[in-house]
């Protein structure tokens, strides 16, 4: 945790978990497996801090590339969020983490990306 005034701000990390899903009609069927997401600081998202595992913007066993989220066109993610926050609620962002997949082997299954919107250690918007 990064310490902002008295508040401590997350830093970029991988969370582990799990998801299920169960039915129970026409047949009832469940199943349950584990998941990992990745965390990330938008303004150290290129920073030796990350995992080194995780590559950016470029292929490998776990990769995260920027056109997969926000505007879609690998464009700045803060900058995008940032305008979607300055044209709705007039003010941006001072930090802002992204909680999404990583691809995997080239591999992209995202079907969410929350984007976590910061000013002055107080999370106020999430995108």
């Amino acid at each position: 945790m990064k310490k902002v005034g008295s508040l401590a701000l997350p830093e970029s990390c991988i969370y582990l978990g799990k998801v299920m899903h169960a039915r129970l009609f026409p047949k009832p069927h469940k199943f349950t497996y584990r998941v990992f997401s990745i965390f990330l600081d938008l303004d150290h998202i290129n920073s030796a801090s990350l995992p080194s595992a995780l590559k950016i913007d470029r292929w490998g066993l776990f990769s995260f590339y920027a056109k997969d989220h926000g505007s879609r066109d690998g464009s700045d993610l803060k900058l995008w969020a940032n305008q979607l926050l300055e044209n709705n609620f007039q003010e941006t962002a001072e930090k802002i983490y992204l909680l999404s997949f990583p691809r995997i082997l080239g591999l992209g299954f995202s079907p969410l990306s929350i984007f976590f919107c910061y000013n002055d250690g107080n999370m106020y918007a999430i995108i």
